[in-house]
């Protein structure tokens, strides 16, 4: 009989980490693949300050990034290097509550370098470039609570026949339950990482009229997803009696500890075009392809569900599900941008015009079939559904101004940017608007220093637990987000 119960017992517990392995693909969402797709960190200060209007300049080192033809431009060899700090702002409204966080943090943003390849007398024509910049800042907190009279999240994994809510003792063999509304949730949710660019550009002139390049883009980072959420019977509504809990006892709290790590990995590539209309006006055009990102995603999370004391003794269980690994690519859209830049003669005022489009609901996360179950290839397949489904077009359009003080090595810069929502729904998504401010000031005849400011905001809904394809069992929250970036960079040209 012993030896029949540890058999029992061994195929129970290979049982529950196979059903695990199963389930631990179902931390991807359509916002996986939004992260990634825009930007949120400048590549330079002098970026941050032109906004999305830089494009129609693209003439110095920061054009491998944009439009690669730009580097013609410059007139021999250009280093340059930055620093931003940024403070990430939330404010979260849950079931009416509104509760406020703030992230900072400090780092290393951007190394650039570009010398010619090639030239005709002093004329330069074609130029190499080499870039590492931050590209999306992932760093930020968000904080929630409220009182949910609709659902819950036990009543939510129940439903979807988390193995977990048996381990506890909360669901039954059928995966009944009896805690469905009427629970006091708290969610803290931290987020960490980034995304970062190496380049690889260059620009060539086919004439004084039209000039060509192109980028080879790495991308590669670590995205890090840390959540802690309370679902607790704070008014007791949940006792003996109505409810029937013998012998486990009345539910006092669940919490619930999430940790997911992705290491992402890609390449990309930009072309580019510039046409120089005359010494006043310069057109410009690229593409940016399509990132095949390859994501390997650790995920592991523990519950613990505490009860009433029984006879006053401690009445707790406990579930973890160790740490389980998947790997998938995250596919991005193609990119297409069209930008203007112009100077006034004797004026000192330069002005910029850039427009981009990419269409979200193209992206779209690939798998191979012999490494997942049926159950998460259509995970997969209802995911990248929901993507063409809820995701739409999006445009970026931008314009700036660069203004030079007459008689002084001062540069005074503006601009504003509008994203538009990748939403067909905009109550998931709200239009993004940034304004940049900056000053660039001339050191010597080779060194400026940049300096900027920018200030964006946005707001977005976000899952506490499950999905629009069951309703009743869907709860979310909305972020409103007010990143502000605060950027310093020299740039030293020989």
């Amino acid at each position: 009989m012993k030896k029949l119960f540890i058999a029992k017992k061994f195929i129970l517990t290979i049982t529950v980490i196979f059903l695990l392995s199963l389930q631990t693909v179902n931390a991807q969402f359509v916002e996986d693949a939004l992260r990634i797709i825009k930007p949120n960190s400048a590549a330079t200060a002098r970026i941050g300050a032109l906004g999305h209007s830089y494009f129609g300049f693209s003439d110095d080192a920061s054009a491998i990034l944009t439009n690669p033809a730009g580097l013609t431009l410059i007139p021999n060899s250009e280093i340059g290097l930055g620093f931003n700090y940024n403070r990430n702002s939330t404010s979260t409204n849950f079931l009416g509550n509104t509760r406020d966080n703030t992230k900072s943090e400090v780092y290393f943003s951007n190394v650039q370098f570009v010398m010619p390849i090639f030239t005709y007398g002093n004329y330069p024509n074609a130029k190499f470039g080499f870039s590492y910049n931050v590209d999306n800042d992932f760093a930020v907190n968000t904080r929630y609570s409220g009182f949910n009279t609709q659902n819950t999240f036990i009543y939510q994994q129940a439903a979807n026949r988390e193995i977990w809510t048996q381990e506890t003792r909360l669901a039954d063999n059928n995966f009944n339950v009896l805690v469905r509304n009427n629970m006091q949730q708290d969610g803290f949710v931290t987020e960490n990482g980034g995304l970062h660019n190496l380049a690889f550009g260059f620009g060539v002139d086919a004439n004084e009229m039209f000039s060509f390049g192109g980028t080879l883009l790495f991308r590669f980072g670590t995205y890090k997803y840390n959540r802690t959420l309370h679902e607790a019977d704070t008014r007791n509504l949940h006792t003996v009696n109505n409810d029937g809990f013998p012998p486990r006892g009345d539910i006092d709290a669940l919490e619930v500890r999430e940790r997911l790590t992705q290491e992402l990995f890609g390449i990309s590539g930009i072309v580019g075009m510039q046409a120089k209309i005359n010494e006043m006006l310069r057109l410009g055009l690229s593409i940016k392809f399509p990132t095949l990102l390859a994501a390997t995603e650790i995920f592991s999370a523990n519950y613990k569900v505490t009860y009433d004391p029984i006879d006053n003794v401690s009445n707790w269980w406990r579930f973890e599900t160790g740490n389980f690994t998947n790997e998938y690519t995250i596919v991005t859209p193609f990119e297409f941008t069209f930008g203007l830049s112009g100077h006034i003669a004797n004026a000192g005022l330069s002005y910029s015009v850039a427009a981009s489009f990419q269409d979200a609901s193209s992206a779209y996360f690939d798998y191979e079939f012999g490494k997942f179950d049926i159950i998460s290839i259509e995970h997969f397949d209802n995911l990248n559904r929901a993507i063409a489904e809820q995701l739409t077009g999006q445009f970026t359009v931008g314009a700036g101004l660069e203004y030079k003080i007459p008689n002084a090595p001062v540069y005074f810069r503006g601009s504003y940017t509008l994203v538009t929502s990748p939403y067909v729904d905009k109550d998931f998504g709200s239009n993004r608007n940034i304004i940049g401010a900056g000053i660039g000031i001339l050191l010597s005849n080779n060194l400026i220093a940049d300096a900027a400011f920018s200030y964006s905001s946005h707001s977005e809904r976000r899952a506490n637990y499950g999905s629009l394809d069951v309703p009743h069992l869907f709860s979310y929250y909305d972020v409103t987000h007010t990143p502000k970036h605060f950027m310093l960079g020299f740039r030293y040209r020989f």
